[in-house]
């Protein structure tokens, strides 16, 4: 299948710096949403490149990334070590880590 107009769209925007854009092509890239092939490894990068420029969802979603080991090693402390969005009380990113957490102790179970 075929990226959708869409992911096309996401990923001119990405290139041009929107870091909502990054957020959306990195979360494509990581459910093969769109029509995108499932690249766990760039979508993780694109979320770290958007959470690092201040995109709290982008940093809450790599925390998820973390916390399950997908596109980067599993390391459930993450967000204690560099996690700004969600140290820093943003709501939204405090909400994706915490999905991502509890999925991954869910599995642990």
């Amino acid at each position: 299948m075929a990226p959708s107009e869409r992911a096309k769209q996401f990923h001119r925007e990405a290139e041009g710096g929107s870091l909502d854009a990054q957020t959306q092509l990195g979360l494509g890239l990581l459910e093969g949403a769109e029509g995108l092939e499932k690249e766990y490894v760039r979508g993780a990068t694109l979320l770290r490149k958007a959470g690092s420029l201040g995109h709290a969802g982008a940093e809450g979603c790599l925390g998820a990334c973390y916390a399950q080991g997908t596109g980067v090693e599993q390391d459930s402390h993450w967000r204690w070590r560099g996690g700004k969005g969600a140290d820093q009380d943003f709501a939204e990113a405090q909400f994706f880590y915490g999905q991502g957490v509890r999925a991954w102790r869910t599995r642990r179970e």
